[in-house]
């Protein structure tokens, strides 16, 4: 193997390219050899037929691509030989390990904005990105058929509302009832003041069939110590359409 070294007053880092036609014994034993004598330093990776020496400084984010460890700077990705936790170790405090197949460094980090599937997409420098996973959220897929479909969030609704009474009748700003309108549901105020429980399914829907219920009681007379009336009025309307009872 033939060695050359170039003094360079720009080069703060000594840099190790090797340049082959292809992998050999002799290559292997240099790499195995400069990658040990870096084992807290700079990272040795493969781009194409070169191999190149990188700063961790100089990483914005590691991931494992159809088993491949990829690294990725500002001038492109590479290959490493090592595993993902291996690199790790090289790469110091400013780095952070946001899901199983990725690490991130948090220096390069531009925003956080949450995702509806309950976890953190993380843009980063030079158009990257990855999203930190929570280990629970995560099923693998294992028996064939697979199916894609495109899912998109929505509005669901909001944390405020219109302002109303025990009858479900809307108040206006002197907190009087305005005649014949009523409200249910996500319409109406103050029910999820605060935050938005998405940790409880169908909270949503029975909020606004509880509700739609009381309203419609109002709406047709009935006070809240006439509830056998209500009930039995529902099923005459019930057996008079054929519709099923919820």
């Amino acid at each position: 193997m033939k060695v050359k070294v170039e003094l360079n007053k720009d080069q703060d880092l000594p840099l190790a390219v090797i340049y082959t036609d292809k992998m050999t014994e002799e290559v292997e034993r240099a790499v195995a050899f400069l990658e040990s004598s870096a084992s807290s330093g700079p990272l040795i990776a493969q781009q194409e037929d070169r191999l190149v020496i990188i700063k961790p400084s100089a990483v914005i984010l590691v991931r494992v691509e159809g088993g491949d460890t990829v690294i990725y700077t500002g001038k492109g990705k590479y290959f490493s030989r090592k595993r993902l936790y291996e690199v790790y170790q090289q790469l110091g405090q400013d780095f952070m390990q946001i899901s199983k197949q990725a690490v991130v460094n948090l220096t390069c980090l531009e925003s956080v904005e949450a995702s509806f599937n309950g976890t953190m997409f993380l843009r980063l420098e030079h158009g990257l990105s990855d999203y930190i996973k929570e280990a629970y959220r995560i099923t693998p897929i294992k028996k064939k058929p697979y199916y894609g479909c495109i899912l998109g969030g929505r509005i669901l609704c909001t944390f405020d509302g219109l302002r109303i009474n025990t009858k479900m009748e809307v108040l206006d700003e002197n907190n009087d009832p305005i005649p014949g309108l009523y409200a249910a549901g996500n319409d109406t105020g103050g029910f999820f003041w605060g935050s938005y429980n998405d940790r409880v399914p169908g909270l949503a829907a029975s909020h606004a069939h509880t509700f739609g219920r009381l309203a419609g009681q109002s709406i047709a007379g009935l006070t809240a110590d006439e509830p056998g009336k209500a009930v039995a009025q529902e099923a005459h309307v019930d057996a008079a359409s054929g519709a099923s009872h919820i």
